[in-house]
């Protein structure tokens, strides 16, 4: 019976190859000198072996002590940012995902930056809870979940600044400028303003004489229910304002008489309800038949009574399912 040859390796075997296969493969004393009786190393130089590979062994231990090191310092980084910068400051008209912007600039170093995510990527558009103590928010580190304290939530909202007859700029939190004495003729806003409602962060409705409005929207708005009711001139280019985050655009349009601009740029895929947007416009007649309408569920009156020329082929296509005629139950209701 022939003896059993001990594994085979290449005759000029290079030694730090050599080391890493011990490593890996665990190999004791009796192996090693079997595995060097049939290589080109010596015998002698075992103890050169063994003392490489207890060093490579520890730089190998090291790696995870260093980037648990280096993770935990992270983390006390963001939770020390979050104590003075943010915790206490926040107000119910921030998401989760504004939030997590906040923070990340709130940081210089650009690879902890990036490293902070949420831990639940569902609660992006959850917003805390005005005035309610207790609340936290989870964040990842790295592979750390963070969870941190929002500490006390102020209710959220932004008044507008428009400009007054005198030329001058002027500040209200009225919820509709069109039935506030001081702000009903205004024909320009400089920063548009909302308010928390309890289940929206709704817009100010807008005087119906205004003319010119921020090229931005607010990210915190996600309502913009009556915004441009009846306005008289209102025809402005707003087709770079970001809806991403806007749920109802309900009434928006109703009964404005000017208004004939191109929105289809508008990120309308989280848009739930459309409620009589274009109700009665007079002068609307844009194909938005590409509008992304595909959460839509509400679209009842969408064009009703709206401007003769606008064609149905140019309206929104609406998905199967989608209200767009009230039904015969409410209509003595």
């Amino acid at each position: 019976m022939e003896k059993a040859t001990p594994p085979y390796l290449p005759y000029n075997i290079n030694s730090k190859l050599l080391i890493k296969k011990i490593i890996r493969e665990k190999i004791n004393l009796k192996k090693l000198k079997m595995l060097l009786a049939t290589s080109a190393t010596s015998l002698a130089a075992i103890p050169f072996i063994a003392a490489s590979c207890d060093g490579m062994m520890n730089n190998e231990n090291k790696k995870p002590e260093t980037n648990d090191k280096k993770e935990s310092e992270s983390v006390a980084k963001v939770v020390k940012t979050w104590e003075a910068k943010l915790k206490n400051k926040l107000n119910s008209a921030h998401n989760y995902t504004v939030i997590l912007n906040m923070l990340k600039d709130s940081i210089e170093d650009a690879e902890l930056k990036n490293s902070i995510s949420l831990a639940n990527s569902d609660e992006a558009r959850k917003r805390p809870v005005k005035e309610q103590e207790g609340q936290k928010i989870m964040f990842k580190v790295g592979s750390e979940q963070v969870d941190l304290e929002l500490g006390k939530v102020a209710i959220g909202k932004q008044s507008t600044i428009y400009i007054g007859k005198d030329g001058m700029q002027h500040e209200t939190d009225a919820q509709d400028l069109s039935a506030d004495e001081n702000a009903k003729e205004a024909t320009e806003i400089v920063r548009i303003g909302y308010y928390d409602d309890s289940k929206t962060i709704r817009v100010a409705q807008m005087p119906k004489t205004v003319t010119k409005v921020p090229t931005e929207l607010p990210k915190e708005i996600t309502n913009l229910h009556k915004m441009f009711l009846e306005t008289e001139e209102f025809n402005q280019d707003i087709s770079s304002w970001d809806l991403s985050g806007v749920y109802n655009t309900s009434l928006m349009f109703y009964k404005a008489k000017k208004f004939n601009q191109d929105i289809t740029k508008w990120n309308t895929a989280n848009v739930t309800n459309m409620r009589r947007m274009f109700y009665g416009t007079k002068a609307y007649d844009k194909d938005l038949s590409n509008l992304n309408v595909s959460s839509v569920k509400d679209a009842l009156d969408f064009a009703k009574a709206a401007k003769k020329e606008w064609a149905k082929e140019k309206q929104p296509k609406f998905n199967d399912g989608t209200l767009l005629v009230e039904e015969k139950s409410n209509l003595n209701q």
